[in-house]
């Protein structure tokens, strides 16, 4: 911006640049020549003064963005920590079961892999098939419930 300045300010360079654009037939006149070098100059001259705004405006959503940028990983790192809590709970579940023998491990493997991956709605094979319901295992020996892995915070008290 200050070159453009220091063009417009110089009457030295202004009748260079004139001659320069009669010479090579920009304009057919000379005041035609210096009227539009001029209004080209202020123009580009115009233009610098409006870029601080941009600039400006840019940094702004830019910040904007970075900040909810920043806040969505947040959430969803929070988010991930919760499920991955919640798979491991489910696993700790089922292994317990094995152990325990209530829970055949042929019939585990399945629902976990049916947990991870969403069944496809435009699936037909997974349309007509039903739902069955298996029956829960019964809690350890004692009498004290197990915690439910589908329910945060223990198990349930009637």
């Amino acid at each position: 911006m200050a070159t453009v300045q220091e063009w417009l300010l110089d009457p030295e360079w202004l009748a260079r640049a004139v001659e320069d654009a009669l010479r090579n037939e920009f304009f057919a006149s000379r005041e035609e020549a210096a009227e539009q070098l001029r209004r080209a100059l202020m123009d580009i001259e115009e233009i610098y003064r409006g870029l601080d705004e941009i600039f400006y405006q840019i940094d702004l959503r830019h910040n904007q963005y970075l900040r909810a940028s920043f806040e969505r990983a947040r959430y969803l790192s929070q988010h991930s920590s919760g499920v991955d809590q919640y798979l491991a709970r489910i696993l700790e579940w089922m292994a317990a079961g094995i152990r325990r023998g209530d829970l055949p491990a042929e019939n585990c493997l399945p629902g976990l892999f049916n947990l991870v991956r969403p069944p496809d709605p435009h699936c037909r094979s997974q349309q007509r098939r039903q739902v069955h319901h298996h029956r829960r295992p019964a809690g350890p020996p004692g009498g004290q419930p197990e915690a439910d892995p589908l329910q945060f915070g223990g198990p349930r008290r009637g």
